[in-house]
């Protein structure tokens, strides 16, 4: 039996209040933080603070949600402490009810909440992250232009003499550039199509690229074949995945058909299959926070102080945090499985504040 719908909406709507305070305090400290990074990298393109401070606002959304656990954490512990230090939660525990029934309440928010973020907040932090990334990638000279659609994989080199254009229908090695199915398209600095060069294999080698059986075909109507072809890149590549699109820059949503189109390319999505994961299994983690907090917070007989309270509740975080960042890791180096790796945090921190909820309140 839950507890009853007025207190559980007094305990959601406290719960709220201090999210939001601990949401804003987290809130200034991202902002500030990566406000002087971004102002470092504003100096080095000789761009000013207010581009800085706009560089930062981009970044802000996904920044946010990366540290969501955090504020769940913290906004939890702070709620439960002040409602302990107010004795409301003793007296609701004098009138008989259990610690579940009035957790209960605070986690089917929690789990809305984390919805809420993956239907809405994700999509908003993901194009604004790319939105920086394109800013980024025009600052730097050279920087190629890469997309991936169900056809294959494009790239558009841009340089003053003339933009090219490579499609490849699959991609056999991404480290040694080695591509299949070729068509390389020249235009000069007017955007005219000047030449055409289409090659069974294409690769980058000593910064020039090389065609395997190429036919150059000529706006005049001439095809030359030639067995091998080098011509110069008009672009610094050195290595393609990483001009591929990052896996901040896609929500949840745009995820799935990404990893379908670029995996029947032949480009290894690992990376991305680990930030599905882990975004799926986000409001997990949340309600995972909110009983490791429970955990520390709530008057069970054995009340640990306000300060201990805080500490062991950072400590906790910091290491679940960690671990999470670790197991991604090793999913990303195919040591783990993804799905394991991305549900191991929320269920290794819920089994443990379970196990000591249970154990505070049975004795």
């Amino acid at each position: 039996m839950t507890a009853p719908i007025k207190l559980s909406l007094y305990l959601i709507r406290r719960f709220t209040i201090w999210l939001l305070v601990t949401g804003a305090a987290f809130s200034l400290l991202i902002f500030l933080g990566d406000f002087l990074d971004m102002l470092k990298l504003a100096s080095k393109f000789n761009q000013g603070n207010l581009q800085a401070a706009y560089f930062t606002v981009l970044r802000f959304p996904f920044l946010l949600i990366d540290l969501m656990p955090f504020i769940m954490l913290f906004g939890t512990v702070f709620c439960l402490l002040s409602l302990s230090e107010s004795r409301e939660l003793v007296v609701v525990r004098a009138a008989g009810l259990s610690v579940w029934q009035f957790i209960l309440p605070l986690l089917g928010f929690t789990l809305l909440m984390g919805c809420v973020v993956l239907a809405f907040l994700d999509p908003v932090g993901t194009a604004s992250y790319q939105k920086f990334r394109q800013i980024e990638n025009q600052l730097r000279p050279n920087t190629p232009s890469l997309d991936i659609s169900g056809s294959g994989l494009w790239l558009r080199e841009m340089s003053p003499s003339g933009d090219r254009i490579l499609h490849a229908t699959r991609i056999i090695d991404e480290k040694n550039l080695l591509l299949e199915q070729t068509n390389y398209l020249i235009y000069d600095a007017a955007g005219n199509l000047s030449k055409r060069v289409r090659a069974q294999k294409a690769s980058i080698i000593d910064g020039e690229w090389v065609f395997e059986r190429a036919e150059v075909h000529e706006m005049s109507g001439n095809i030359t074949k030639r067995k091998r072809l080098q011509l110069d890149t008009a672009s610094e590549i050195t290595d393609l995945q990483e001009h591929f699109r990052h896996p901040n820059t896609l929500s949840v949503w745009s995820l799935p058909r990404y990893i379908s189109a670029a995996g029947d390319t032949g480009i290894d999505t690992t990376g991305h299959r680990v930030r599905l994961y882990t975004m799926l299994t986000l409001p997990f983690m949340l309600m995972a926070m909110v009983l490791v907090a429970a955990s520390f917070s709530l008057p069970t007989g054995r009340l640990l102080s306000s300060g201990r309270t805080i500490g062991y509740a950072i400590l906790f975080g910091f290491l679940l945090f960690i671990f999470g960042k670790f197991v991604a890791k090793l999913s990303e180096l195919n040591i783990l499985p993804i799905l394991l790796a991305s549900l191991a945090p929320p269920m290794i921190a819920t089994l443990l504040a379970t196990t000591l909820l249970l154990e505070a309140e049975d004795g």
